[in-house]
């Protein structure tokens, strides 16, 4: 008997010190997560961070202009806000003819290292993945890994279409 007491005892021990060091891990500081995978809505997603906490991509970018599906060519700008507290920066500039993207430059400014990497690899693969695309319709899956840049990047889209619709209705 004392030797099953004592076996369920050490048991016991060994089962506390697993569940004790799962609690010891050091959660991510806020914004270190304006990229971690979520699913996509219109204004905000949301995904849990390595300690279990949800955050969520609160996104501020102007609102935008009807789109009518008809644009003017041009070069057309916007500037946002999106990730864990609208922390990160994006800057996008599209440049369009007859409806075709032609070029794209996106800035994005990020405080943290795990969003600079994330960041920095859309920047590389989103010129090779739109231009050539027509502006009508386009909606990018994630590009890089990047999930919250992508749902940035398509919100900016957004307005892109609804300031080069208003340009063309002001011709």
């Amino acid at each position: 008997m004392v030797k099953k007491e004592l076996a369920l005892a050490s048991i016991g021990v060994v089962a506390a010190g697993v569940l004790l060091a799962g609690c010891s891990a050091k959660a991510p500081a806020a914004g270190d997560n304006a990229d971690t995978q979520s699913e996509s809505s219109s204004n905000s997603s949301s995904s849990s961070n390595n300690s279990g906490e949800n955050v969520s991509n609160e996104m501020k970018f102007p609102t935008a202009s009807e789109d009518t599906g008809v644009y003017a060519d041009g070069t057309y700008s916007v500037t946002g806000n999106y990730g864990e507290h609208a922390a990160s920066t994006m800057e996008v500039s599209l440049t369009l003819g007859d409806g075709t993207i032609n070029d794209v430059t996106v800035t994005p400014t990020n405080t943290s290292a795990i969003s600079q990497r994330y960041s920095k690899a859309f920047v590389k693969q989103i010129e090779d993945v739109i231009v050539g695309k027509e502006l009508k319709d386009l909606k990018l899956d994630t590009v890089a890994g990047a999930s919250w840049t992508t749902e940035a990047f398509n919100t900016a889209l957004v307005n892109i279409r609804g300031d080069a619709s208003a340009a063309a209705v002001a011709q």
